[in-house]
């Protein structure tokens, strides 16, 4: 708690004084791909009769019911990645990996298990979104499931957001959304702030829209190749019509590593094959959207019994219609887990499982219902049925300079019951240049179907007497302007109560379990920094000095530092960026697993060609830096990757 206080002191005391855009000191921002086939007689306006000149995006844009920018952007730290940001040969966890207050789990190499912890929020309490339809009835995604190729960008945020999102938002909310024919803008390549999102487009002197031109219909191929049998194919085809996309994805993981004394050993069974299709059309007034998914993994063993293996299988299915403030959406998903060899001797294990996820949902400018039904029925649960229903609403207010955002709401299920949450929000702007923001909230999320029947599958099962976890949340943040630099700020101190987690019940079985009280404090800082028209550099770093359960042992799978960094440089149709990552040691469980070292890991990527399509060539883990995965296994060193992509 002092450390909590000291924190706070610190951020309070930053100067924080009205700011106010000199002439001639406007935002500098690649408008390239910036609303590409706007028509601004319709889509903007602008007043420039005051002093300030305000910007209205117009309806199109603010009516995007896929992004979350749109709807939480001024109340919570945002940070938006770009498509023109990713690189050829990185993944989403690689992606999301650079962001403030994000930390990546990894549970072997390319396509192998990876998961997403925000601000030392476990992996369960972050909501994985697709155009705002959670990307699976797990609560847990698996990051390695899913492509980038199809994604426009990727929209993060940080903190409590369950009374907007539902209870599985505990500790964040990341949004993927897909690539629109019909909706081509692009936000600037460097928007990574706390700022008011709007405020973004506010005070430009210099700018021009092209007029809005018909999409011609265009067919899309990208193939990378890279080191250790890793390789990934996509297809897509977009029209006004329909849309959609089909990717392959296939590693081997096959490769030798040195022992603790010395001697050579091999990591086995680790392949992966994923193939994945997706699909978006209209009909009438409503969009549809699909996706299909079928994955092959092998699970290899432990360190000390690389031997020892299984292997799951998992087909996924979804469905989603949105029409106006309505959505509904069905999910299932098939699992199939065979390990001939377990450990222990407990038999040879064949589970296989069924889960039907069903949920409707009313959203609009100040309220959230979401009635939702889950069915399950396998080795794991026999024909286990479970209602739930997710209410909030919200409203804002303001008063002279500032903004108060006031939320309720509460999460009921048939096993559990009703639990209320609440919260408060409040920032004041100054001017376009700088922000102050603070925010304390309740909120409670009940068991996920996977976390109370997940069947023994070898190394890990669901737990069904959980109880509810609560998490009490205070954030103060902070965003600040400096022409063509952005900076952004946090503290934040989270108390869980019954946080559920999977825990170690012996050395080679974890089950879900609730943990009592825990506290997680710390801060996290961005910077976005435009150096000229055609170099960017961009920096994170988040720090954790308390993350310790009630009696002070410290929580496993959490590193105390995590800071990154990168340059990139644009010019025509080439471009070279370079990108430095550290993450501190990670204690260990009480049977030694989960244990990591500090790393320090170096990327280079260069590729030349119009955009989208061109040659890629990346290099990751430049200097071949020893790196080893949540289970203490050597992860492969230097990997070199190298992609082609057309568009016709």
């Amino acid at each position: 708690m002092r450390c909590l206080l000291l924190i706070l002191l610190l951020l309070a005391c930053l100067p924080v004084l009205p700011c106010r855009a000199e002439d001639g000191d406007a935002v500098e921002i690649d408008l390239d791909h910036l609303y590409d086939d706007y028509d601004p007689a319709f889509d903007i306006s602008i007043d420039d009769s005051d002093d300030d000149l305000t910007v209205d995006l117009g309806s199109s844009l603010v009516s995007d019911n896929r992004s979350l920018a749109m709807r939480l952007g001024d109340w919570s730290a945002l940070s938006i990645i770009d498509r023109n940001r990713f690189t050829a040969h990185a993944s989403l966890a690689d992606i999301l990996e650079s962001i403030a207050g994000a930390d990546v789990r990894r549970l072997g190499g390319n396509g192998q298990l990876s998961t997403l912890s925000l601000r030392g929020a476990s992996a369960g309490q972050v909501l994985v979104l697709l155009d705002g339809q959670p990307v699976s009835p797990l609560q847990a995604t698996d990051l390695s499931s899913l492509g980038t190729t199809s994604l426009d960008r990727i929209e993060v945020l940080r903190g409590p957001q369950a009374l907007q999102f539902g209870p599985g938002a505990l500790g964040g909310v990341v949004n993927l959304v897909s690539i629109s024919e019909d909706r081509q803008e692009s936000f600037p390549a460097y928007a990574e702030s706390g700022l008011p999102f709007k405020e973004y487009f506010a005070d430009l002197a210099d700018f021009e829209f092209r007029e809005r031109t018909e999409n011609p219909p265009v067919t899309r191929y990208a193939v990378l190749a890279g080191s250790n049998d890793y390789y990934e194919m996509e297809i897509s085809r977009s029209d006004a019509s329909l849309s959609w996309s089909y990717g392959m994805l296939s590693a081997e993981n096959d490769y030798s590593y040195k022992r603790a004394d010395g001697t050579t050993a091999r990591r086995a069974n680790a392949d992966v094959l994923r193939h994945e299709l997706l699909g978006s059309w209209q009909v009438d007034e409503t969009d549809w959207r699909f996706g299909f998914s079928d994955m092959s993994r092998g699970i290899p063993g432990s360190a000390e019994f690389p031997t020892l293996s299984a292997r799951m299988d998992r087909q996924s299915l979804w469905l989603q219609a949105t029409r106006a403030d309505y959505r509904t959406a069905l999910s299932a998903q098939f699992s199939q887990v065979r390990d001939p060899h377990p450990y222990l001797n407990r038999g040879e294990i064949d589970n296989r499982d069924l889960l039907l996820h069903l949920e409707h949902e009313h959203r609009n400018s100040d309220s959230l219902l979401r009635p939702r039904l889950d069915f399950a029925d396998g080795d794991s649960a026999a024909r286990k049925l479970h209602a739930g229903i997710d209410y909030s609403a919200w409203q804002e207010k303001d008063q002279g300079n500032w903004k108060f955002q006031y939320s309720w709401g509460l999460t009921a299920s048939s096993d559990v019951g009703i639990d209320p949450m609440a919260g408060i929000a409040l920032r004041r702007d100054y001017g376009n240049s700088a922000s102050l923001r603070a925010s304390m909230t309740r909120a409670v999320r009940h068991p996920s179907f996977d976390e109370l029947y997940l069947g023994d599958s070898g190394s890990v099962r669901g737990n069904p007497d959980l109880k509810p976890e609560t998490v009490d949340n205070i954030e103060i943040g902070y965003g600040r302007r400096y022409g063509s630099a952005r900076l952004d700020c946090a503290a934040f101190y989270s108390l869980y109560r019954d946080s559920i987690i999977f825990a170690p019940v012996s050395a080679y079985l974890v089950e879900a379990r609730n943990t009592g009280q825990a506290s997680i404090a710390g801060m996290e800082g961005s910077l976005d920094w435009r150096l000229a028209s055609d170099l960017w550099w961009t920096s994170s770093a988040t720090w954790l000095p308390v993350a310790e359960y009630r009696n002070g042992t410290p929580l496993t799978g959490r590193s105390s530092l995590h800071a990154g960094s990168g340059l990139q440089y644009r010019q025509d149709s080439f471009s070279a960026a370079a990108s430095l990552d550290y993450t501190s040691s990670i204690p260990a469980d009480l049977f030694g697993n989960l244990r990591t070292s500090p790393r320090s890991i170096v990327n280079l990527e260069f590729s030349i060609g119009p955009d989208p399509a061109g040659w890629q060539l990346g290099i990751s883990n430049l200097f071949n830096g020893s790196a080893r995965d949540a289970w203490n296994y050597p992860l492969p060193g230097r990997e070199i990757s190298v992609s082609w992509s057309e568009s016709l």
